[in-house]
């Protein structure tokens, strides 16, 4: 069948025989003087072997120096002349291709032995052959299986067989063609040959018939114990098929220094990650063992960056891992050179264990951050985009270095229902990391009106002043209405202390009469802070707001109105004077006014004489009388004052008799 040129793999061939001597017969490339060398030597007849010992024997060896893999088969020439002649056909595998052949096997086929010819032209030009076809594969036992693979893997292995007269060519191709390409391009064997032949040390495999005088050659029986290795290995070799053991053996062999020694800790590694997933004890110690025996960063490195992707590299054989425990790993051992960089895509993989492993990752960032920055800084990313509100502050509550760097990051962590019950000195910490954003402010703000601190309340407040007087005001509200908790009052407190134009920003929100009520009291009833908004303002917000506040509070509500009203009269203000005068005159009359909406307007009355002062009645009537004609403000508010008769009667009364007061009451009654 011919071979498609894309598929292909070209082999170049030399022939070497007997010509007065052994020698080249015949090439299809002119190799260099050392390799032609080194050739003629290994196409000779092994020393010490008869032509009458052997029907052919293989033969492989790497030519670094041309970049090609020399596979020989040594036939006996007994038709030459002399004796101990022989043929050998030398086919020339260029060290690129070698991992192309899943099967070394079909090999076999392309090696044919000579007969005497003038020329021996069909030895001149290059092969063609098809790396896949599938091979003639020669049955072996698993005693020669097994043999070969203890010769060359097993502890103080010799790298020699002995021969009982079983071939085991088919088991060494076997082994040939389960190495992995780096480890197939060095490996170096023949099968035939006496045991302590000068050239033979630079064989990685030998088979021979006579055991070395150092140790015994491998051959092994049915009744030897098997370790669990060399199970896997002798299974993959009699395997039809490529087998998970292989795939494993070719991605991570690849990279490795001194393959074959390493053979041995990747079969026992195979067998260890044959699990759904790895566990954290199982993870720590199977990467503590790699980074023992492969202690240079780039010796592995394929196995290692695997390892630390946590299964989650495109091409991984390892079963998948916890990124929190490979990072651990990492953070643990902060002097370990063998491992490489953590993927980037391990420390994204954090989210995956978020939240139900949060103390761990919290933990691993905690260690992260006293001991490795640079790993912190990539932890923190994915904590912190992954991190809710609603529960970070509290699973973060024992990693109080680690939550500043996290809402470092994201701000937004801050808007918790358990941000008040964090101590007031990690509270006080975390508000230095709040940004400039009265958006943020409003929402923290809205988790600390709870927090009875005075530090807290006063820092906030310094930052967020506008943002605090609206959400107190909002608080105090509700409290009013017997629809939240009592508000501490450090926040109102702090707001009092740092606004001096409090009432002035609130009259504008102001929308009932109970509202008006809640602002009075927060100012404590002190007309001082409430003339910061003029009187008429006052007034205007009076008469826009609904009117629903009742009992006491209304009681003190009005005469602190009045108490404003008659501290700064001034045309606008008469609403107040209208409103309030009336009522709290009754109240007063009846002894019904609460001592402190009395204490607040009291020092606007007027003085009289000592047996005229227990008359407060009157002096509150002197004092609006007063406030009207000083003022000069508007006759009919005046005239509105009061719909009872012998109260309006002693309100004129109580106008000055003064050409000023006189004039007054003309264009009140006119």
């Amino acid at each position: 069948m011919a071979v498609e040129p894309h598929t292909s793999v070209r082999l170049h061939q030399c022939l070497f025989g007997y010509d007065n001597g052994h020698r080249l017969l015949s090439t299809s490339h002119k190799l260099p003087d050392d390799a032609a060398a080194l050739l003629l030597q290994h196409s000779d007849l092994v020393p010490g072997l008869s032509g009458s010992q052997f029907d052919s024997y293989w033969t492989g060896l790497p030519l670094s120096a041309a970049k090609v893999y020399a596979l020989m088969r040594t036939w006996p020439a007994p038709e030459m002349p002399r004796p101990g002649c022989v043929w050998t056909h030398v086919i020339l595998i260029a060290l690129a291709d070698m991992a192309r052949f899943p099967d070394l096997g079909v090999l076999n086929s392309v090696l044919t032995r000579p007969s005497v010819s003038p020329n021996y032209s069909s030895y001149a030009g290059p092969l063609a052959i098809d790396p896949t076809e599938p091979s003639v594969r020669t049955p072996f036992s698993i005693q020669n299986g097994l043999s070969v693979v203890r010769a060359l893997y097993a502890p103080g292995a010799s790298g020699v067989v002995m021969d009982q007269g079983e071939p085991l060519d088919a088991a060494v191709f076997a082994a040939w063609s389960q190495q992995w390409p780096r480890l197939r391009r060095a490996f170096s064997f023949r099968t035939a040959g006496p045991a302590n032949e000068p050239s033979a040390a630079r064989f990685d495999l030998r088979i021979t018939r006579d055991a070395l005088a150092s140790s015994p050659p491998a051959r092994t029986s049915s009744a030897d114990a098997r370790a669990d290795w060399e199970d896997a290995a002798v299974d993959d070799l009699t395997a039809l098929e490529v087998t998970p053991y292989r795939r494993f053996l070719w991605r991570y062999g690849s990279d490795m220094r001194r393959g074959r020694e390493k053979y041995r800790f990747l079969a026992q590694l195979f067998l260890t990650t044959r699990v759904p997933a790895f566990d954290a004890r199982t993870f720590d110690r199977t990467l503590g063992l790699v980074a023992e025996v492969l202690p240079e960063p780039d010796d592995g490195k394929l196995l290692k960056d695997d390892f630390l992707s946590c299964g989650r590299s495109p091409y991984s054989l390892l079963p998948p891992a916890s990124a929190v425990d490979a990072l651990r790993y990492v953070v643990e051992h902060p002097d370990l050179k063998a491992l490489p960089a953590v993927p980037e895509a391990t420390f994204a993989a954090l989210v995956d264990s978020w939240p139900a492993r949060a103390a761990d990752v919290l933990g691993l960032a905690e260690s992260a951050a006293n001991s490795d920055e640079a790993t912190f800084e990539k932890i923190l990313k994915p904590l912190a985009a992954t991190a809710e509100p609603a529960s970070f502050i509290g699973l973060s509550r024992d990693h109080s270095v680690v939550r500043k760097r996290v809402v470092m990051e994201n701000p937004a962590l801050l808007d918790s229902a358990d941000l008040g019950t964090l101590p007031a000195d990690e509270l006080l910490d975390l508000l230095t990391v709040l940004p400039d954003s009265e958006d943020l402010a409003s929402k923290v703000l809205g988790r600390l009106l709870c927090v009875d601190n005075a530090d807290v309340a006063a820092t906030f407040t310094d930052r967020f002043l506008s943002v605090t007087e609206n959400q107190v005001f909002g608080a105090l509200v509700a409290e009013q209405a017997h629809s939240k908790p009592l508000l501490p009052h450090v926040w109102p407190d702090a707001v009092r202390q740092r606004s001096p134009d409090l009432a002035a920003h609130i009259l504008n929100r102001v929308a009932t009469t109970t509202e008006l009520g809640v602002l009075v009291g927060w100012l404590g009833s002190n007309v001082t802070s409430g003339l910061r908004a003029s009187p008429a303002v006052w007034a205007e917000t009076l008469r826009r707001a609904q009117d629903d506040v009742r009992g006491p509070a209304r009681q003190r509500l009005l005469s602190y109105l009045l108490a404003l009203a008659l501290a700064r009269p001034s045309p606008g203000c008469e609403p107040l004077f209208e409103v309030a005068f009336e009522s709290v005159h009754a109240d007063i009359w009846s002894s019904r006014l609460p001592y402190d909406a009395f204490d607040a307007l009291s020092r606007f009355l007027p003085n009289l004489y000592w047996w005229d002062q227990w008359d407060t009645c009157r002096r509150l009537r002197l004092a609006v009388a007063r406030a009207y004609v000083s003022a000069d403000l508007d006759p009919r508010s005046f005239r509105r004052l009061t719909s009872d008769a012998g109260l309006f009667d002693r309100l004129v009364d109580a106008v000055p008799d003064t050409g000023a007061g006189r004039r007054y009451l003309k264009r009140v009654s006119g």
